[in-house]
């Protein structure tokens, strides 16, 4: 038994070891949280983990093992300051017996389903700042947690603070660039789009590459994209270059790619107007010499303007969808075709979630 004690520790260090050069490495807050939360779940066997950071009070992620959740981590806005009294509270600590009468934790049973019955919990730093605090409860076969347990948790807390800190202010970056692209986007618009025509783009386009299982790289690139894919249009007004509809991609992608965290998504500007059987432009490219996103935003965009060249409610009509799949039967990857034909099913079936456009 000694032995056996005695691997299961060696295995679980060894793990922190290599998972703590992946959170190093690890500057995506949410791919940061993800492998922290499942770290935990992983060598302390845990029912649910939750972690509330010092940036933003009303916000906790959490997820739930076992036949309480589905496996997923989830992101929450709450209306009350649960994560200022998470991290007001003392750490680390180890509980093993809570009352059943309890109230503390209520509000944190009701978000995941589970009654807190035991827990550990224990502070982030960063140079002596709490940035974040991880609540960790009631371990597997209604076992008590151990201070090897919170030994595992030090560890792991120690490991994420540098990197926790680096990807909190990559998030600010991420906002700061996205709220750049909307105002690149606003004064596209303006010269011509209908307004709110590049966000509906994106949302159809985000919801391509979602069910086309695109990396969350390529995904995010496809967002950008489609928010300002026709930014092209600025300089053709501003120089007043006659007949510029068609160099819209060119000048676009020309704008983009000197600026270093735009340049990613300049070739899909550049080819979001190409076509399958190679009747697009400005290179007549054809088939898979198109790249995947271009493929995904060139068909969100044909089909949003189809939509606006009369009524929305074509988007409901089966006649009309009929016909736009008759109409681009030969101009568009038939994966993207089938992929957006399988957004629309399921959302027939889940009618909450319907693409409006």
């Amino acid at each position: 038994m000694e032995g056996k004690k005695a691997n299961q520790v060696i295995d679980s260090l060894t793990l922190l070891c290599a998972r703590g050069q992946e959170l190093s490495s690890t500057d995506d807050l949410q791919t940061l949280l993800n492998r922290v939360i499942d770290t935990v779940i992983e060598i302390c066997h845990t029912e649910a983990v939750f972690i509330a950071l010092a940036t933003d009070e009303k916000v906790i992620y959490y997820k739930v093992t076992g036949s309480g959740g589905n496996g997923e981590i989830k992101k929450l806005r709450l209306d009350e300051n649960i994560t200022q009294r998470i991290r007001e509270t003392d750490g680390p600590v180890i509980v093993n017996n809570i009352p059943v009468d309890s109230d503390d934790y209520r509000s944190l049973d009701d978000i995941s389903g589970v009654r807190t019955k035991k827990l550990m919990r224990i502070h982030i730093y960063w140079e002596k700042n709490v940035i974040g605090v991880i609540q960790v409860v009631n371990k597997e076969n209604d076992e008590d947690f151990t201070e090897q347990d919170l030994e595992y948790l030090t560890i792991l807390s120690n490991q994420t603070g540098s990197s926790l800190h680096i990807a909190t202010m990559m998030e600010k970056l991420h906002n700061f660039f996205i709220n750049m692209l909307e105002i690149m986007m606003m004064a596209t618009e303006t010269l011509g789009s209908q307004q709110g025509h590049s966000v509906r783009v994106a949302r159809i386009a985000t919801k391509i590459a979602r069910e086309m299982g695109v990396s969350q790289k390529e995904y995010k690139n496809i967002y950008y994209a489609s928010l300002i894919h026709d930014i092209g249009q600025i300089k053709v007004a501003r120089d007043q270059i006659v007949g510029g509809e068609r160099l819209i991609p060119v000048l676009g992608a020309e704008m983009l790619r000197p600026i270093k965290m735009l340049n990613s998504i300049a070739e899909i500007v550049e080819d979001c107007h190409e076509r399958w059987d190679g009747s697009g432009f400005p290179k007549s490219l054809k088939g898979d010499e198109i790249p995947l996103g271009a493929h995904i935003v060139g068909f969100a965009e044909e089909y949003v303007e189809w939509l606006e060249e009369e009524s929305y409610r074509k988007q409901y009509d089966p006649y009309f969808q009929d016909e736009f799949f008759r109409r681009i039967t030969k101009t568009h990857n038939p994966k993207v075709v089938e992929a957006f034909k399988a957004v629309r099913r399921k959302e027939r079936e889940r009618p909450d979630s319907f693409i409006e456009v």
